[in-house]
Order: C-alpha cells, then sequence, then structure tokens
C-alpha cells in the first residue's frame, strides 16, 4: 500500500527534473520589433516629406540705381528706378541658383536697361533670423551708350555682370522674408533695393 502512495510523488519528481523549470523574459521596450519598426518608421516619413518639400525663393525688388558716368550730375539723370523679379533655388546647402529679370525704366533709351541673368547668392553668415549673403549674376541685356566707361559703346547688347550683399531678415513663419541688396553692375552702375521673398 505504502508501495502505491509513493508512485505519484516519484513520477512529479522525476517530469520536474526532466522539464525543469519554465521561464519567459519579455524583451527590454526599446528592443521590441514593433517599437522599433513604428521608430523607423516615423523617421522614414520625416525624410521623405524633408526632400519632396520645394525650396523656391521668388523675390520681387524695387529700388534705385546710381549711374556713374553720367555726365548731367542732376539727380533725375543720375537715379533711375530699378524693378526686379528672381526666382532661386537651393543647389547645394550654401548655394543657390537662378534667373532674374532686370529693368531700368527711364524716358530715354540712353538709360533704359531691359535683361535677364543667371544670379546666385551664397551665405556668408545664415542665422534663425538673420542672413547675410554674398550676391553674383552674369547674363545678357541692352547696351546704352551709358554703360560704357567713354560713353562710345555701339552694341544692341551686352554682357551683364553684377557682384554684391544681400541682408535679409526672416518673418515668423518662415514663408515670408524682407531685406536690402546692394550690386554694382556692369561696372558703371550701382544698385539698391529693398526685397519682398516668398519661400515656396
Amino acid at each position: 500500500m505504502k508501495r502505491c502512495q509513493r508512485l505519484p510523488v516519484f513520477f512529479l519528481a522525476l517530469a520536474c527534473l526532466l522539464g525543469g523549470p519554465l521561464t519567459v523574459q519579455a524583451a527590454p521596450p526599446d528592443s521590441q520589433p514593433g517599437a522599433t519598426s513604428a521608430a523607423e518608421d516615423g523617421a522614414s516619413a520625416k525624410d521623405d516629406q524633408t526632400s519632396s518639400k520645394a525650396d523656391w525663393q521668388v523675390s520681387a525688388k524695387g529700388g534705385v540705381s546710381f549711374f556713374t558716368q553720367s555726365r548731367s550730375n542732376a539727380l533725375p539723370h543720375r537715379l533711375k528706378p530699378n524693378l526686379r523679379l528672381s526666382a532661386l533655388t537651393s543647389v547645394h546647402k550654401e548655394l543657390r541658383l537662378g534667373v532674374e529679370l532686370v529693368g531700368v525704366l527711364s524716358e530715354s533709351t540712353g538709360y533704359r536697361l531691359l535683361g535677364g541673368t543667371v544670379a546666385g547668392r551664397t551665405h556668408c553668415y545664415n542665422g534663425e533670423v538673420f542672413d547675410l549673403d554674398l550676391l553674383f549674376g552674369v547674363g545678357l541685356g541692352t547696351a546704352p551708350k551709358i554703360l560704357s566707361p567713354n560713353l562710345d559703346t555701339e552694341s544692341k547688347l551686352a554682357v551683364w555682370a553684377n557682384m554684391g550683399l544681400g541682408l535679409h531678415w526672416a518673418l515668423p513663419g518662415d514663408i515670408v522674408s524682407l531685406g536690402m541688396e546692394f550690386l554694382s553692375e556692369q561696372i558703371t552702375v550701382v544698385t539698391a533695393t529693398a526685397v519682398l521673398t516668398i519661400h515656396l
């Protein structure tokens, strides 16, 4: 009788020895596959959104051009209204390239300028609110005698070139910025303009 009572205890002990204790360890929160996959998907979506975002700057500019070679010292002859329209896109972290249309308005064809340039801008200082940029451009436009140092040109078209500095301030929302630009153009013209830029 005692031998029969000991059999269940014997089989229970044998089962424990063969199977051993069963333990389950939970994976750390950071190493769980679901959490890692969600984080990677979020980062990928953010990168896709950044890469697909357009990066154009469209600027309207208005100011005055000062003709250094004018034979008249009267301000209406020396100073002429200047209108410009540009569209630049980012081709490098510190460089933007695009096109710019230029017009210097005057009743006299001797002062009137119409043309376009391949324009560029590179950062000298890039802050959160204020930017200082180096500006440059090369293009083609009309060639009145006022552009010639000796006032003796006979060409109808001339190669245009300019270089200068731009100061730009970002407004809240990062969609619109205001600025001032100062350019030396075709050697004989100095231009100052106010700038309104839309960031697309």
